[in-house]
């Protein structure tokens, strides 16, 4: 059978909410996987902060990155 021959437009109205939910749990899965990586890459970034400061490169190296991240 043809794709043409079965796509019925009528049809289309029930498949929308399931389509929806599926759209709903990707998304939501997502959010959880980026909020991992934004909070690990702070932490790399915090770290860094904190070599740079103890080896006295925080002030006069990276002083405005250090005021962009805060």
């Amino acid at each position: 059978m043809d794709i043409k021959e079965s796509f019925n437009p009528n049809e289309l109205s029930q498949n929308v909410p399931i389509s929806n939910l599926v759209v709903a749990f990707f998304l939501h899965e997502n959010v959880h996987k980026m909020i991992r990586l934004s909070s690990q890459i702070l932490v790399l970034v915090r770290q860094d902060q904190a070599q740079l400061t103890a080896t006295g490169l925080g002030e006069t190296g990276s002083g405005s990155a250090h005021r962009y991240w805060s």
